[in-house]
């Protein structure tokens, strides 16, 4: 009886990984409309995502997702839910008061039911927003996704904040019985995973290897020191607190070439030779910072001690594939190839 029990809940995942996978073709290919939001439809989405991730050989324990989703059409199909309810996150925050498709940009929380109808492994709950898309480097528009044990109805997110997030039409659930139980749990949760970041295979936090950071300060104390104040300030914005990752720091470094250049355009006269000496050394000290990014990616360990210290200083060092400028923390990377499904 246990073997036939066993059969028939293996089938059954097998079964919901297919209805996820149809789910992601017909909403990217514009045709959502076929698949309700409903609780059970989220769940199997979510699930094929871990099947993909794991097809990519990238092991997801508690970690995150980042679906590319240049069109935002898996992000308003979620959205089309009348389930969901508006919370703040630690995850990536950066990207929370941004405004896509005319609202702002604040998670959105999803409970699901647990059972076999529900999420993988004791998940209950996830929560996503949209990655806005870029242009310089350029990078897609994105759906960040991560799944939890806990849900937090009661969050400090504003009222404010609520009436500028919700999407035209946009239905969000009332409270009921255990959303504050789920909450605080869900606090606790928090304080157990910011103690112990990197513990486990998956993506904790979306923090910037201190390695990366390291070369970051001092790049930044150099423009201070060339007389590029206004650029200094614009390098580390959003990079730390605002867990912006190294996607906001590739784009921090791209907007102050981009001021450079437009200033360069509009220059009549000056002593162009003292000018260009300036900038050298100001491009050298940002490049420095994108061959920091790529050593920590590319090249393994040069020693046992070294290996030691990455693994205390950085949750993100597990394999995974995807654009590094494009990475925020240790998330699975899905690329539109990933899901020819």
């Amino acid at each position: 009886m246990r073997f036939y029990i066993t059969i028939r809940y293996i089938s059954a995942s097998y079964a919901r990984i297919d209805k996820g996978n149809s789910i992601i073709r017909d909403v990217l290919h514009g045709k959502g409309y076929i698949h309700k939001c409903t609780p059970r439809n989220a769940a199997c989405m979510v699930l094929a995502l871990h099947a993909i991730s794991m097809t990519k050989g990238e092991y997801l324990e508690r970690g995150s997702f980042s679906i590319e989703d240049p069109d935002g059409r898996l992000y308003q199909w979620l959205n089309t839910s009348k389930e969901l309810y508006l919370r703040t996150s630690t995850h990536a925050k950066t990207y929370h008061h941004d405004y896509v498709d005319g609202h702002m940009n604040m998670p959105r929380g999803f409970d699901i039911p647990s059972g076999m109808g529900g999420l993988f492994g004791d998940m209950k709950t996830f929560h996503f927003f949209a990655v806005p898309g870029i242009e310089h480097p350029q990078q897609s528009r994105r759906l960040f996704l991560k799944p939890e044990t806990h849900g937090i109805y009661h969050s400090t997110i504003k009222a404010e904040e609520i009436e500028k997030s919700l999407a035209p039409g946009m239905q969000t659930r009332p409270t009921v019985d255990g959303d504050w139980r789920e909450t605080l749990l869900h606090c606790g949760s928090l304080l157990t995973s910011i103690s112990r970041l990197g513990e486990s295979d998956g993506n904790r936090k979306e923090n910037v290897p201190k390695t990366i950071l390291k070369v970051m300060n001092e790049a930044k104390e150099q423009l201070q020191g060339e007389g590029f104040a206004e650029y200094a300030q614009i390098l580390d914005r959003k990079v730390g607190d605002g867990n912006g990752g190294l996607r906001v720091l590739a784009e921090n470094i791209q907007s102050i070439l981009r001021i450079e250049a437009d200033k360069l355009r509009q220059e009549q006269e000056g002593d162009l030779f003292s000018s260009n000496l300036k900038q050298i050394k100001m491009v050298g000290a940002l490049t420095s910072i994108f061959a920091a990014i790529n050593d920590f990616i590319d090249q393994p360990e040069d020693n046992e001690e070294q290996q030691m210290v990455n693994q205390a200083n950085a949750p993100q060092k597990y394999a995974r594939g995807g654009n590094q400028y494009n990475r925020i923390g240790n998330e699975v990377m899905i690329e539109s190839y990933d899901m020819q499904l």
